[in-house]
């Protein structure tokens, strides 16, 4: 099932895989995997209306700090891409025990870190 939820929403790399390699390492990679396929599926299952996932690095001017930054693109107002924000956080913290499932603290060190989430409305 979640192989067929992953193709209906599109990943849409702005930054370069080599940028992606430099941050997460080998270690990091089929954690950026589950995160794109777990928010395709959750949209899938609630039919949201989601209209890409945008892979962005994003480096902090004030401090030296830089990862890969998940954008939600939502087909809708932003009263109600908030909402669905707001909801996808709540599922995402019910499913956080599932994704650490199987790493090893190095690995939940690049998922706190070198992972973030936000969200863009395009009514």
């Amino acid at each position: 099932m979640m192989a067929e939820t992953t193709t209906q929403i599109p990943v849409v790399w702005t930054t370069t895989h080599k940028i992606a390699n430099r941050l997460l390492g080998e270690t990091g990679h089929p954690l950026l995997e589950r995160m794109l396929s777990l928010a395709q599926h959750i949209a899938a299952e609630r039919n949201w209306p989601l209209k890409s996932i945008k892979v962005t690095h994003y480096q902090d001017p004030e401090v030296v700090w830089e990862y890969l930054l998940l954008v939600l693109v939502f087909d809708g107002s932003q009263v109600e891409s908030e909402y669905l924000w707001d909801e996808y956080l709540e599922v995402m913290e019910e499913a956080i025990e599932d994704v650490y499932q199987g790493l090893n603290a190095s690995e939940r060190v690049i998922f706190a870190n070198m992972i973030d989430y936000e969200f863009y409305s395009n009514p």
